[in-house]
């Protein structure tokens, strides 16, 4: 039966944080942003020597961009900065996962195991 609605962005990071945890992937999540660098990615995943860092969007979600603080005297990096900062990293994995990309990301995490990894939606 298709969805009539979108998934919202927690449930899609639920969902990949369950189905990373099952295949046996170490999985950080910031609880709360308050206090943490702006931008910084939703998921850091790691396993076996791969890491993977995962930012959340839902179906219409967009990166977020850097700026300056209001007293113009400290760089605010936005998820766009840390997304080009990541894909120059060597032996780091850096995705962006929407609700259609879950097949894609459960695969992935799924990879080691050689099988097709169902919706576990």
């Amino acid at each position: 039966m298709p969805r009539l609605s979108p998934m919202p962005e927690a449930q899609i990071q639920r969902s990949i944080v369950n189905a990373a945890r099952s295949f046996g992937w170490l999985v950080y999540a910031t609880y709360r942003s308050l206090h943490s660098e702006p931008g910084f990615p939703d998921l850091v995943m790691v396993k076996n020597g791969d890491v993977i860092l995962a930012e959340i969007k839902a179906t219409k979600g967009r990166l977020s961009t850097g700026k300056w603080n209001k007293a113009n005297t400290r760089w605010l990096p936005g998820q766009d900065d840390w997304k080009a900062a990541f894909e120059e990293c060597s032996g780091v994995e850096y995705y962006l996962w929407r609700e259609a990309d879950l097949d894609a990301a459960y695969e992935r995490l799924g990879r080691d195991y050689g099988v097709m990894v169902t919706d576990g939606r």
